[in-house]
């Protein structure tokens, strides 16, 4: 078996594939529907923004192997590779989940948070797999998805919708296209998760 095969099947790029395929699936199917995260009802948000989790929590535990801890005695380097992997597949997630919410209008009317089209999901995207990927790489795979679904979850939850404005960083996810510091955050977060990558070995509790 040679060695981009090999590390291939390690990574489990069949099922982080497929992961991405139902993301853009779902997004064509549900997105311009809306859910509400909070019991008030006042907190609604695009199915099409929430997508990016299932393909972000995919690429993040494909990162953290069974063949960790003899991966890290071996004679080569692996973070370059896997660097490449998460650059490669969170690139093939914005090309398929971000091109499907193209096919919906940014505006979904006055009842839905407004404004949230291609460019909330693209941002959603990378703040979703930087901070699965944080969270994996420390946490390890029995806690790695806990950081992003409260990320997802918490927010509306806590804070009425009147006020996520003046909380713009805590509400990311649920911010408009036109939210230019919750892209800039979204960049940052991805970009930790790579430096991570290069600096962090996986722990697989």
């Amino acid at each position: 078996m040679s060695g981009v095969a090999l590390f291939a099947r390690t990574r489990r790029w069949r099922a982080v594939c497929v992961s991405v395929l139902v993301a853009a699936a779902l997004a064509i199917a549900c997105g311009p529907l809306a859910v509400s995260l909070s019991p008030t009802g006042d907190a609604q948000v695009r199915v099409a923004l929430l997508v990016p989790l299932l393909p972000a929590l995919a690429i993040a535990a494909s990162l953290v192997t069974p063949l960790g801890g003899q991966e890290r005695v071996g004679s080569r380097s692996l973070r370059r590779p896997e660097l490449t992997h998460l650059l490669a597949f969170t690139a093939l997630t914005i090309a398929l989940v971000g091109g499907a919410s193209l096919l919906f209008p940014s505006r979904m009317g006055s009842d839905v948070s407004m404004d949230q089209g291609a460019i909330a999901v693209v941002r959603n995207i990378l703040a979703l797999t930087g901070i699965a990927t944080v969270s994996y790489r420390i946490l390890g795979t029995q806690l790695g998805w806990v950081l992003p679904i409260v990320w997802t979850i918490l927010p509306p939850l806590l804070i009425p919708r009147a006020n996520q404005d003046r909380s713009e960083i805590f509400t990311l996810l649920t911010q408009p296209d036109s939210a230019f510091t919750a892209f800039v955050v979204a960049s940052v977060v991805w970009l930790a998760g790579a430096f991570l990558i290069t600096r962090w070995s996986p722990d697989r509790r």
